[in-house]
C-alpha cells in the first residue's frame, strides 16, 4: 500500500510537468497501475473486520463515502484548475497521495503483527 500511495504521488505530480502525450499516457498507465492496487486493498480493508452478515451494509457505507470524495475531489481540483492552473490540480492530487504515503507508514507501526503462541 505504502509503495502505491507513493507511485501515485510521484507520478501524478509529474503530470504536471509534462509537455508530450506520449510521456503523460505512460504515466497515466503507470499512475493507473499503482492506482488499481490501492483500490481493491481499500475494498478489502473497509469489510475485513465486519461480521458476513453485516458486509452489505459496511459496503454501502463505503461506496457513499467514496462518492462524497469524488465529488469533493473533482469540486476542489475544479477550483484550483480556475484559480491557479490545471497543474495546480495535479500538485493537489500527488500531495493527498502523500498523506496517504505518511498515515500508512503511521498506521503499520500501530498495528501489531499476529504471532503464534
Amino acid at each position: 500500500m505504502q509503495l502505491a500511495f507513493l507511485t501515485t504521488a510521484i507520478f501524478t505530480m509529474l503530470m504536471a510537468l509534462i509537455e508530450t502525450k506520449i510521456l503523460f499516457l505512460f504515466l497515466q498507465m503507470m499512475n493507473g497501475f499503482a492506482l488499481g492496487l490501492l483500490f481493491p486493498l481499500f475494498l478489502g480493508m473497509a469489510v475485513e473486520k465486519i461480521p458476513h452478515a453485516k458486509r452489505a451494509t459496511a459496503m454501502g457505507a463505503y461506496q457513499a463515502i467514496y462518492a462524497i470524495g469524488m465529488f469533493v475531489g473533482l469540486f476542489v481540483a475544479g477550483l484550483l484548475n480556475t484559480s491557479f492552473g490545471s497543474e495546480a490540480s495535479f500538485y493537489f492530487s500527488g500531495c493527498i497521495s502523500i498523506l496517504g504515503f505518511i498515515c500508512s507508514l503511521i498506521w503499520s507501526r500501530e498495528i501489531k503483527p499476529i504471532t503464534m503462541e
